[in-house]
């Protein structure tokens, strides 16, 4: 079977998942780079990466898919003998798929992020002085103020990982056991706030704020008729998952937006109250106000990419490129 009339056997099976759109626009243009992503950030993300790795050389096109599963769908249902895999590539967060046992390809084309999703990976001390100062305007900080700052983030961002531990624990359990679990659900604002620079739980303990987070999703199950999440029968599974957890690398548990949310609300913190740091400096005038969503579209490309998403590039696109 030649390209064409494979190009033609393809269109008929393609049913989901971009496929149909792809098919056509590799007929049409097939020196060009194909990317298939599951989130809107990651699209203009990943497709800007892709970019500069490669100097413009070759249009990028990208798909959105519906889900992870749908960029598994894709890759799964691509004859590997006819197409390169330097040429086509796709990108998942990795969720809680190391704690679900779910099968995700190993392919070298198929990247799945070191954390809970490719959020997690900007989110540092660096990305705290860059919102400060590109954010908050907070410009006039000397560097002593600067690091005095920076050692309290990290300080209170492990207390957020902490705290997560059990967060995290109950929605694995939960999602074991194929349970709907609602993230919006999870207020963190009504969980969470600083004092003093320090972070506080507005709960007398974490476990009290993921009963109100269970009483939220469960009102949406039962709209729905679907199985209500419960704490007591689950507190022997999340305690050995959390088990589990402990010694690990908090961006591999902790929800990216969320992590991003914890960077956010002290940065806002620090704008609000300088003089915690020094009684010469002034609230600076007209920060840049951006949602927990914007702040990755907003620094992704101002932070540098991952060293296995630079290596997995270098070995895929970048070769392609190297041998066209």
């Amino acid at each position: 079977m030649d390209m064409l009339e494979y190009h033609k056997e393809a269109l008929k099976n393609s049913k989901t998942t971009k496929l149909h759109d792809f098919y056509i626009d590799f007929r049409n243009y097939s020196n060009n780079i194909y990317a298939f992503v599951e989130g809107k950030d990651d699209f203009s993300y990943y497709k800007s990466n892709i970019q500069n790795k490669t100097k413009n050389k070759f249009d990028v096109c990208c798909y959105l898919q519906d889900n992870k599963q749908s960029v598994i769908c894709a890759y799964e249902n691509i004859d590997w003998s006819v197409y390169s895999r330097e040429q086509i590539v796709f990108f998942v967060d990795k969720d809680y798929s190391d704690f679900l046992d779910e099968k995700i390809p190993v392919g070298r084309n198929f990247y799945i992020t070191d954390g809970y999703s490719i959020e997690n990976s900007i989110v540092s001390k660096n990305l705290c002085e860059i919102y400060l100062k590109d954010c908050k305007k907070m410009h006039d900080l000397s560097l002593s103020e600067l690091y005095t700052i920076l050692s309290i983030f990290e300080e209170e961002i492990k207390k957020f990982y902490d705290y997560y531990l059990d967060i995290a624990s109950y929605i694995i359990a939960w999602r074991k056991r194929k349970l709907n679990v609602y993230y919006d659900c999870l207020k963190l604002d009504d969980i969470f706030y600083f004092e003093k620079s320090r972070l506080k739980l507005h709960h007398n303990d974490i476990i009290s704020a993921i009963e109100i987070f269970c009483k939220c999703v469960n009102k949406k199950n039962n709209s729905k008729n679907n199985s209500c999440l419960d704490i007591n029968t689950f507190k022997y599974s999340a305690n050995e998952i959390k088990k589990r957890l402990i010694g690990i690398d908090p961006k591999k548990y902790v929800i990216g937006k969320h992590e991003i949310w914890f960077v956010v609300r002290f940065c806002e913190y620090i704008h609000q109250h300088p003089q915690e740091f020094s009684k010469n400096i002034t609230k600076p005038q007209n920060p840049i106000n951006l949602s927990i969503n914007e702040v990755f579209k907003f620094f992704a490309n101002k932070i540098i990419m991952p060293n296995s998403l630079e290596i997995f590039l270098e070995d895929t696109v970048c070769k392609y490129i190297s041998n066209t």
